[in-house]
């Protein structure tokens, strides 16, 4: 996985080799990454949102909400994403762009597994920060490689590759964050 975030090339053969993610862990690691967000989602709520620990209950309700909204918006993106890149051609950059977008949801979600348990049964909030700020990270990392993809494709100007980027990627969490602060769920 290492290599194939440092070369491209590499990157774009092992897709076409379907090699970096084999079709049977694909699901599995989708779950994977759905319950570490919903995780990592009720502890920002109960860090800052709620501001008092929620009971055993009241947990596996908002986890059960928060791993619905995660994998619907995941879902969502994946076919709007999809159904764009049929829509203007563009289908081996989607692809690109959506094993991009996996992978780093992957290695959040490995790298965010150990440091929530850790948050999660003791209630560190110097942990819970310091998986914001590698979040942070990793989404400007992803956002910054996604817009290289999107480069390639030359038939569109500049503007308008950062229009769709920003459409796509970055209004999202635009929509999450207005729904985690007026506490709709």
């Amino acid at each position: 996985m290492i290599a194939a975030f440092s070369s491209r090339p590499l990157f774009k053969q092992l897709i076409r080799d379907d090699l970096l993610f084999p079709i049977g862990t694909q699901f599995l690691l989708f779950i994977a990454i759905s319950l570490t967000f919903a995780v990592f989602l009720i502890q920002l709520d109960e860090m800052f949102v709620s501001s008092r620990f929620l009971t055993r209950g009241e947990e596996l309700k908002k986890l059960a909400l928060y791993l619905a909204g995660v994998i619907i918006v995941l879902s969502l993106k994946y076919l709007i994403h999809y159904f764009t890149g049929l829509i203007f051609k563009t289908r081996f950059l989607t692809k690109e762009y959506l094993t991009n977008s996996f992978y780093f949801n992957t290695l959040a979600a490995a790298i965010f597994i150990p440091l929530l348990m850790v948050s999660t049964f003791s209630k560190s909030e110097p942990v819970l920060i310091v998986v914001i700020g590698m979040s942070l990270i990793l989404i400007a990392l992803r956002m910054l490689r996604g817009f290289i993809i999107s480069l390639g494709i030359e038939m569109y100007s500049y503007f308008q590759n950062l229009l769709y980027f920003c459409t796509l990627e970055i209004l999202p969490f635009l929509v999450i964050y207005k729904v985690i602060i007026r506490g709709i769920i």
